[in-house]
């Protein structure tokens, strides 16, 4: 892992010595950092972990305190990826548990709020309608897809608008054109007023954790086996098939 010495200092990155080798890592790369005897172990995003023998409180020194947090004595957690907060543990995006120290929990707390409200206030309406443009690929794939944008008053979840749709999708909820659904909400498309999409979709577009769920869509009168995930913020892209069909091709695969 190398000893903890010669290394440089790079804007914007977190330095360290692995394996001998002096290693930066952009600040945004990082999920979390844990140390256990002696070792702090960084947890980047899409590779495996840099073990370093660089003291955890050294590390923290590097770090932007807007970005990263202490949650204990031995971890410390990049803002971005906090999905979910109590007084006992911090949930990752990748639904991973870390506890809390009693002492961190309001300043955590009170970042992770912060993150968010900013989050709100930066939104680039015409970046993401252009991002939304992309999923235009998808207009022939066979595989209903939908995004949406979910509503909120007062942090309640209460609706969520079409903001992208295929024709699959549309054939599904037995629409004769898509752009009957495209910029409306789903209250005023369909008259049941079914909440079990609306909450079932929040979580996501809150904290970004993909999910997914066996469930009857009441408007088709059918069960759909549905899988969504978060492009960005407030915003979730929704995938849908016939939960039997589904099933049937399962089958199918394991005989």
């Amino acid at each position: 892992m190398g000893a903890p010495s010669k290394y440089s200092l790079k804007a914007g990155c977190l330095s360290f010595v692995s394996n001998y080798i002096e290693e930066t890592v952009p600040f945004e790369n990082i999920r979390y950092i844990k140390a256990q005897d002696k070792v702090c172990s960084i947890y980047v995003k899409g590779f495996d972990p840099f073990e370093t023998y660089i003291p955890l409180s050294k590390l923290y020194d590097q770090l932007p305190k807007d970005l990263f947090i202490k949650v204990n004595r031995s971890c410390i957690v990049s803002i971005e990826e906090v999905a979910s907060i109590n007084k006992h543990y911090i949930y990752l995006r990748d639904r991973t548990k870390i506890s809390i120290a009693e002492q961190h929990y309001d300043d955590i707390k009170k970042c992770h709020e912060e993150y968010l409200a900013s989050l709100r206030a930066h939104k680039d309406d015409k970046k993401i309608e252009l991002e939304i443009s992309k999923y235009h690929l998808l207009d022939i794939s066979p595989v209903p897809t939908f995004v949406i944008e979910m509503i909120f008053e007062d942090d309640t979840p209460v609706d969520f608008k079409f903001k992208y749709v295929n024709k699959a999708g549309a054939s599904l909820f037995n629409v004769d054109d898509k752009d009957k659904l495209l910029g409306k909400t789903y209250n005023e498309v369909f008259s049941d007023k079914d909440k079990l999409w609306i909450n079932f979709y929040s979580p996501t577009a809150l904290t970004g954790i993909s999910r997914n769920i066996v469930a009857k869509s009441n408007p088709i009168e059918k069960e759909l086996y549905v899988r969504c995930y978060q492009p960005f913020y407030l915003h979730v892209v929704s995938l849908m098939q016939d939960a039997e069909i589904v099933r049937s091709a399962f089958a199918k695969s394991h005989v």
